[in-house]
């Protein structure tokens, strides 16, 4: 920066970071089918959806609309990894209509490694010092999405449970995790230039 110029002004920009997860919470209670009615299973969903790590390699252009300010628009390739969920529930009502209680039911399931996809935003640039600027960014990046299965889990029959026998399997639960992975980026920043 430093002229002012009506012509296009074009550059390179690759960055990594680690990324402080989101956790999402939400509860369901279903009809298990089973004993008499309000006999429910109650199940507490909570997943992490954004990445461990993100990076990215974006191209920048941008115009000078005066000598030392830079608009630009930016996009490119991003990546990134880490998503993870977990299940746990307990038995509602009158246990399904058995006498001595089932046991908390969880299951888990988790996916890891590298997930590809793009990134797109804007962003402007102040030279207001000789070898000094301020920069203010905004980035959308999109992994995609992805799915994976939680397992399933199947709680177990207390002694003495109105005839079904001991450890018998009351009722099994799968659960299947379908999340996409993406996100906004606001910066702020400031440039120190280095060299003439």
């Amino acid at each position: 920066m430093g002229t002012r110029s009506s012509r296009p002004i074009a550059g390179i920009e690759t960055d990594f970071q680690g990324t402080a997860k989101a956790k999402a919470t939400r509860t369901n209670s279903t009809d298990a089918g089973i004993g008499l009615p309000g006999n429910n299973v109650t199940a507490t969903i909570a997943a992490n959806k954004i990445p461990d790590y993100l990076g990215k390699v974006r191209g920048r252009l941008g115009f000078l609309p005066q000598p030392a300010l830079l608009l630009y628009t930016t996009g490119g390739l991003a990546y990134g990894g880490g998503s993870s969920t977990s299940i746990s529930g307990t038995n509602n009502g009158v246990n399904l209509g058995l006498c001595c209680g089932n046991p908390p039911f969880n299951s888990s399931g988790s996916l890891s490694g590298i997930r590809a996809g793009w990134t797109i935003g804007a962003g402007a640039e102040w030279m207001f010092a000789a070898k000094w600027s301020a920069k203010i960014e905004y980035l959308y990046y999109d992994l995609g999405r992805v799915s994976y299965s939680a397992g399933t889990s199947s709680p177990l029959a207390g002694p003495n449970s109105g005839g079904i026998p001991v450890g018998a399997v009351v009722y099994s639960i799968a659960s299947q995790t379908s999340t996409r992975l993406d996100g906004n980026i606001l910066r702020i920043g400031l440039n120190y230039r280095f060299g003439g």
